[in-house]
């Protein structure tokens, strides 16, 4: 893996914390319009995202099982199957944490931190109607990718693998992009409403439990899959570090299909 791809793979999470800074440290000095605009065009590119995606997930899931073999197929089922699993233990895991160490945690919280709701209001919205949910797009896609993995005419064939190339573009050139400044236009909102400022102060302990929590079980994970070789698994966590931090940059898994 070269030094380049580690950098192009740091840079978004980067701006996204830069996105996150610009507003705590410049606050005082932007006014309220400029902040509402800002803000307004935030929740634009949220309702755009919220519509598109769905539709992105579709058109990769269903490429993606249409171009499987049989064979890679059964692959993907116990793929599927160790992921509900894992998933599963994972709930348990944090359901313990949160019932036993969860309530031992002081939140100082006053009541004052919630400040003036509604201080930063959006100018206008786009009303986009939800067509298909995340979780209707994975199912569809995935029924359709296995109708078509099984009898696919030549030009439905050429419409998915064109779908998926749109979405690649989307997901490459617009919604990378613009995820940046969908959180510089929260931030702001948060900034405006004082919440920001209070937020690290009182759930800090939690997020670095969580933190400590998720590091230990994907350390526990790949030593289990590197046979408890730590040789093995140091070398499994470096290869997919790239991906690992575009998904921790963006808290979500579809922005780092590209």
């Amino acid at each position: 893996m070269s030094l380049a791809s580690v950098v192009m793979n740091v840079k978004f999470p980067l701006s996204v914390l830069i996105a996150l800074l610009i507003p705590f440290c410049s606050g005082r000095w932007v006014d309220i319009e400029s902040q509402a605009q800002i803000y307004t065009l935030s929740i634009a590119i949220k309702d755009i995202l919220v519509f598109c995606l769905p539709f992105v997930v579709m058109s990769f899931v269903t490429a993606c099982i249409m171009l499987l073999r049989w064979q890679t197929l059964v692959c993907l089922m116990l793929l599927i199957g160790a992921v509900v699993i894992s998933n599963m233990m994972a709930l348990w895991l944090g359901y313990a944490v949160s019932t036993l160490l969860i309530p031992v945690i002081d939140y100082p919280w006053d009541g004052n931190a919630q400040g003036q709701e509604g201080a930063l209001c959006s100018l206008w919205r786009i009303h986009l109607p939800v067509l298909l949910t995340h979780k209707q797009a994975l199912v569809v896609g995935f029924v359709v990718g296995i109708i078509l993995n099984i009898r696919c005419h030549p030009t439905l064939r050429y419409v998915v693998l064109l779908a998926e190339d749109v979405s690649a573009f989307f997901l490459r050139y617009i919604c990378i992009p613009l995820f940046p400044f969908l959180v510089l236009g929260f931030s702001f909102k948060l900034q405006a409403d004082f919440v920001q400022q209070d937020v690290p102060f009182i759930f800090g302990s939690t997020f670095w439990l969580i933190m400590l929590l998720q590091m230990a079980v994907i350390l526990l994970y790949f030593l289990m899959a590197a046979g408890f070789s730590w040789r093995k698994a140091r070398f499994y966590l470096w290869r997919l570090f790239p991906a690992a931090v575009s998904a921790i940059g963006t808290s979500s898994s579809l922005y780092s299909m590209p």
